[in-house]
């Protein structure tokens, strides 16, 4: 789909295998400006895999990954995609398990 700009998932629990099939799809997408994967229990893996798709994605403008596990590890790699990603402007990652060291990042 090229027309979606806004997709509300939250509460799905749809855990890491939902957020790496969520950053999969963002992978081919060139229109989504908002997403909302809160509350949706996505840990680690989940996080790194959206990470991942942040720094090519050129569109997204909000990502809202509040209360989920991704972290410190999903933190820092989140973290890292920014320093590429261009257009995030929004981004919600209350809790989250992420502490110090997530934090830093």
């Amino acid at each position: 789909n090229q027309t979606l700009e806004d997709l509300y998932l939250n509460g799905n629990s749809i855990g890491d295998e939902g957020g790496i099939a969520i950053a999969a799809g963002l992978k081919e997408n060139t229109s989504l400006k908002e997403l909302n994967l809160g509350q949706n229990s996505i840990g680690i893996e989940g996080g790194k895999a959206i990470a991942d798709v942040l720094k090519q994605n050129h569109t997204l403008e909000k990502l809202h990954l509040y209360r989920n596990e991704v972290g410190n590890e999903g933190a820092k790699a989140i973290a890292d995609a920014l320093k590429q990603n261009q257009t995030l402007k929004d981004l919600r990652l209350p809790v989250n398990s992420i502490g110090d060291e997530g934090g830093i990042a």
